[in-house]
């Protein structure tokens, strides 16, 4: 590791600018110098995609028990959500590393999971184009993870190979197949939420909410709720069937059971 960095190091240092008299070496290092000829690139959806979902249910119904709930909380509820899991293909360095030139190093941890933005052909063999960092530059890699000794600039939406010649250091760098994954639990798309609103004078008030709207899909906020007044006072209330016996009514506390249904 200690020599990948010095050597990139080395070559971040010889990549800049040496001005003698207004004058640049190597003025190739300012800017992607460009082939005339192009390539046609199948582009790809790099968006995730959805590969399985389930519904996860969450009840706090624990009856005959001595329960509170502050301003703003949950008393009861009864509500279940989508778990939606998402995947898609991508590439992992082997390693740190990178591709090498007298142009600017493009550089690569191994941490990274970088996006297969399309595809061209080559002399008969399919190359996957991956971001290098650089607005519309890309590197290319082969079925085995190899890159292509160029890179190329998307332009036009057509590839346009560097005239740069570019190596892989460490040499056994390369690009690794794998599949990136993530999981998104929805809001409630059915059930409900019973929560305490507090004291509204001389009754004390919950919000009902209901998540079985039919334009609920979880994905954004939806659902129907309404405000349920009941006198200030202790003994038993039905809340749309959930009954609850009201044990004692502080400024911002509600102490009450949650009865058997």
């Amino acid at each position: 590791m200690r020599k990948l960095t010095i050597f990139i190091g080395s070559l971040l240092l010889a990549a800049c600018n040496i001005h003698i008299g207004g004058d640049s070496f190597w003025p190739e290092r300012n800017e992607w110098v460009e082939s005339l000829s192009t390539l046609p690139i199948t582009f790809y959806d790099s968006d995730f995609k959805v590969v399985k979902t389930e519904l996860v249910t969450q009840r706090n119904f624990p009856a005959n028990k001595v329960l509170s709930a502050a301003v703003g909380y949950s008393v009861v509820d009864d509500k279940t959500s989508r778990r939606i899991f998402y995947a898609k293909e991508v590439l992992q360095p082997n390693e740190d590393g990178g591709l090498m030139s007298v142009a600017a190093p493009i550089l690569y941890k191994k941490s990274q999971q970088v996006d297969l933005l399309g595809e061209v052909e080559i002399d008969g063999a399919r190359y996957a184009l991956i971001p290098t960092g650089e607005k519309d530059i890309v590197a290319l890699v082969n079925d085995h993870g190899d890159f292509y000794g160029r890179i190329g600039k998307i332009k036009d939406d057509r590839l346009v190979l560097l005239t740069s010649s570019f190596t892989p250091y460490p040499e056994n760098f390369k690009m690794e197949p794998m599949t990136a994954t993530k999981v998104v639990m929805t809001t409630p798309v059915k059930g409900y939420d019973i929560k305490y609103g507090g004291i509204k004078g001389d009754y004390i008030s919950f919000i009902y909410y209901r998540y079985d709207a039919p334009s609920n899909d979880g994905l954004h906020d939806s659902g129907e709720f309404e405000v349920i007044s009941y006198p200030k006072q202790k003994g038993l209330i039905n809340i749309r069937g959930v009954k609850l016996r009201i044990i004692n009514i502080r400024k911002d506390v509600l102490e009450y059971m949650i009865l058997e249904k």
